[in-house]
C-alpha cells in the first residue's frame, strides 16, 4: 500500500509540474523527485477532502476514487518506473568511498529496524490523540463534523488525510507508514538541499546520513513532524533554486509548496507570508523597484494560501471561525471562552518548555527575549559573512527567520522547532565542508557514530517490535504490554449506545465511540474556571462515565499541571461526589456517574 501511494503522488506530481510547465529541465533527479513528490502528496490529501466535504466519505467511495487516480496516473507510474530502473543503475557504477559505504549500511539499518517498529500496533502520544483519532472518527461519521473538545481536529489536517486513506483501505499500521515516507521524503530533500548549497553531492549524503539520528524515532509514529518538516525543507530548496536563477515560477513553486506546508501543521500559515519577505530581500538586492516587487508578491501570496484555502472554509463552516481556536476575539469561536484563551496562548508560549522547571512566567519571558536577541544577532552576523546574493546567504536568512518566529510563538519547546534542524545539518556541513577540505569526512565520522548509537538504542525493543511485525506477538498482546489503558477503552467499548464518556486521557483511539476529551489547555468546551460551570457542562453533555489519571501516575502528573488550572481538582471533586469504580489500571480509572439528583 505504501509502494504504491508513493508511486500514485509522485506520477500526479509529475503530471502536475507538467501541465503548470514547471522548468525542472536543469534540476537534479533528487530535486525532481522532491518536488513531484510534494506536490503529489499535496494533492492526493484531497481525494479524503472531497469526499468527506460531500458527504460521502466510507472505504468503498476512497476505494473507487484511488483506483480512479491511480488509472489516471498509469502512464506517469510506468514512466517513472523505467526512471527508477535507470536510476538505480547509474547508482551502481559510481566510485563511492570506504566511509560512503559505511554510512549507506548503517543508515539502511536504521531504516529498516525503525520499519519493524512500524509494523507495530500504535501506542504513541499524538497519533492516538487526533493524527490517526480524527480520521478514524470521519470515517465514522461519513463526513467532516464538529468534533467537540478535540480542538486539534479544526487544524489543517492534510498529512492525517493520507493517514484516512491508509486507515480505511488497510489498517492503522499502514496509515502510520505515512509519515515513515514522509521521514524517507525529507532524507531525500536534505541530500538535494546539501549538494544545492555546495554543489557537492558528498555534502548532501552526509547532510542526510547526519539528519537521520534526529528524526528516525519519529518515523514508526503516527505524527506529521516530519511531513511539516518535508514541505518546508521542499519550499526552501525551490526558494535557493529562485535565487539562482530568478525564474519566477520556481517562486511560485515555492508559494505552492508553502502553502502545502501550511496544510500539514497551522503554524505553518507563516510560511507563505516569511517566503515573501525573504523574496522581497532578495528582489531588492537585485535593484527590482518596488512596484514590480507589488505585482509579484501578490500573485505569490494568493498562491500560497490556495492550497490551504480549503482547510480554512472547512473549519470555517464547521466552527463559523477559520483559524481555531486563534483569533476568537475576531470570530464567533463556540467551545472558546477568555480564560482558557489566556492559558492556551500562555501556556505555548512560556510553558510547554522546561515544563517542571520552577520558573515563572517573568523568568521565561526574560530567557525568551534573550533567546531572540542570540537568534536575530547570529541571523545578521552569520548572513553578512556570506557572498551577497548567494544560496548560503538566503539559507541562513531562511533559517534564522523561521526560527525567529517560531520561538517567539511557541518558545522553547523542542518539538516545534525540530522541523528546522534538517536544514540546519545541511547548512552546518556544507559551510563546514567549504571551510576545511577534510571537513566533509570529520562531518561524515560523527555521522557514522551518530547513526550507529541509534541503532544501538532501539536495539533493545527490537526482538519484540520483529515478533510483532511477523505475527508470533499478536495486535493484542503488543497492545496490553505497551498501552496500560487499554483494558479501559475494551469497557468503554463494551458501554450501552447512549453512554456519554468524558475523558482525561488524550489518547482516545482505541475507543470505538466519541468521547469528550477534556484536557485542560487544550479545549474549551468544558469550563475549569468555576466548579459551577463545570458541572452545567457536564449535565449539558449528558456525561455518564468519566476517565481520569490514576493517582501518582505520570499522566495524573501532566494534568495537575501549575497553567492547568482547576482540571485535575474539578475532575477529583466530580467523581468523588458522583463517581462510580468501575475499573482500576496503572494508569487511568473508569468511572460511572451517578445522576445528579442521586448524588450523596
Amino acid at each position: 500500500m505504501l509502494t504504491a501511494l508513493s508511486m500514485v503522488a509522485v506520477a500526479a506530481g509529475r503530471r502536475a509540474l507538467l501541465w503548470s510547465q514547471m522548468p525542472l529541465h536543469d534540476a537534479s533527479l533528487p530535486e525532481r523527485t522532491v518536488f513531484r513528490a510534494a506536490v503529489g502528496f499535496g494533492l492526493l490529501q484531497f481525494i479524503f477532502f472531497a469526499l468527506a466535504a460531500a458527504g460521502v466519505l466510507s472505504p468503498r467511495s476512497l476505494q473507487i476514487a484511488a483506483l480512479l487516480v491511480a488509472a489516471l496516473c498509469g502512464y506517469d507510474i510506468a514512466l517513472l518506473g523505467r526512471g527508477a530502473a535507470r536510476a538505480g543503475k547509474e547508482f551502481l557504477r559510481q566510485r563511492i568511498p570506504a566511509l560512503g559505504w559505511a554510512l549507506l549500511l548503517v543508515a539502511a539499518a536504521v531504516l529498516l529496524c525503525r520499519f519493524a517498529y512500524l509494523l507495530c500496533p500504535p501506542v504513541d502520544y499524538d497519533g492516538l490523540f487526533y493524527h490517526l483519532t480524527a480520521p478514524k472518527r470521519y470515517l465514522e461519521q461519513g463526513g467532516f463534523v464538529y468534533l467537540p473538545a478535540l480542538t486539534c481536529s479544526n487544524y489543517p489536517l492534510g498529512w492525517e488525510m493520507l493517514m484516512g486513506v491508509c486507515l480505511a483501505l488497510v489498517d492503522d499500521t499502514s496509515a502510520k507508514g505515512v509519515h515513515y515516507i514522509a521521514g524517507l521524503l525529507l532524507l531525500l530533500t536534505v541530500y538535494a538541499l546539501g549538494a544545492r548549497l555546495s554543489g557537492r553531492k558528498s555534502v548532501g549524503a552526509v547532510s542526510a546520513a547526519l539528519t537521520l539520528p534526529f528524526m528516525e524515532s519519529g518515523m514508526s509514529w503516527g505524527y506529521v513532524d516530519l511531513a511539516h518538516s518535508f514541505y518546508f525543507c521542499a519550499a526552501t530548496l525551490a526558494f535557493l533554486r529562485y535565487v539562482r536563477t530568478r525564474d519566477s515560477r520556481d517562486l511560485f513553486l515555492c508559494a505552492v509548496l508553502s502553502g502545502l506546508t501550511a496544510c500539514v501543521k497551522i503554524s505553518g500559515l507563516c510560511a507563505p507570508v516569511l517566503f515573501a519577505f525573504l523574496a522581497t530581500l532578495s528582489l531588492r538586492e537585485f535593484g527590482t523597484t518596488w512596484r514590480s516587487i507589488l505585482r509579484t508578491m501578490v500573485p505569490f501570496l494568493i498562491v500560497g494560501f490556495l492550497p490551504v484555502a480549503p482547510w480554512l472554509l472547512k473549519t470555517w463552516v464547521i466552527t463559523g471561525n477559520p483559524v481555531y481556536p486563534m483569533l476568537s476575539q475576531l470570530f464567533p469561536t463556540p467551545d472558546w471562552y477568555p480564560l482558557v484563551r489566556a492559558d492556551f496562548h500562555e501556556f505555548h508560549q512560556k510553558f510547554q518548555w522546561a515544563r517542571f522547571s520552577n520558573w515563572n512566567g517573568t523568568t521565561r519571558s526574560a530567557i525568551l527575549l534573550v533567546t531572540v536577541t542570540v537568534i536575530v544577532a547570529a541571523t545578521l552576523l552569520t548572513a553578512s559573512r556570506l557572498k551577497r546574493g548567494g544560496g548560503g546567504r538566503y539559507a541562513v536568512l531562511v533559517l534564522g527567520t523561521f526560527l525567529l518566529l517560531t520561538v517567539s510563538s511557541t518558545g522553547l519547546y523542542q518539538r516545534y522547532v525540530m522541523y528546522l534542524m534538517p536544514l540546519t545539518v545541511a547548512l552546518t556541513v556544507s559551510v563546514v565542508a567549504s571551510w576545511r577540505r577534510e571537513g566533509i569526512w570529520m562531518a561524515g565520522g560523527i555521522a557514522l557514530c551518530l547513526c550507529t548509537a541509534s541503532l544501538l538504542k532501539m536495539s533493545g525493543g527490537l526482538p519484540e517490535a520483529v515478533r510483532t511485525a511477523f505475527g508470533v506477538t499478536t495486535r493484542r498482546e503488543y497492545l496490553e504490554k505497551n498501552m496500560a489503558s487499554l483494558a479501559i477503552w475494551d469497557t468503554v467499548n463494551g458501554l450501552p449506545p447512549s453512554a456519554q464518556v468524558l475523558s482525561l486521557s488524550d489518547r482516545t483511539y482505541y475507543s470505538d465511540r466519541f468521547c469528550y476529551v477534556a484536557t485542560p489547555l487544550l479545549q474549551g468546551r468544558f469550563r475549569y474556571d468555576d466548579y459551577a460551570n463545570f458541572s452545567r457542562d457536564v449535565e449539558r453533555d449528558g456525561i455518564t462515565h468519566v476517565v481520569t489519571p490514576a493517582p501518582g501516575s505520570s499522566a495524573d502528573a501532566t494534568s495537575r499541571f501549575a497553567v492547568a488550572r482547576n482540571g485535575a481538582a474539578f475532575v477529583d471533586r466530580l467523581v468523588h461526589t458522583r463517581g462510580e469504580l468501575l475499573l482500576y489500571t496503572e494508569s487511568y480509572s473508569l468511572y460511572k456517574l451517578r445522576p445528579a439528583e442521586a448524588r450523596k
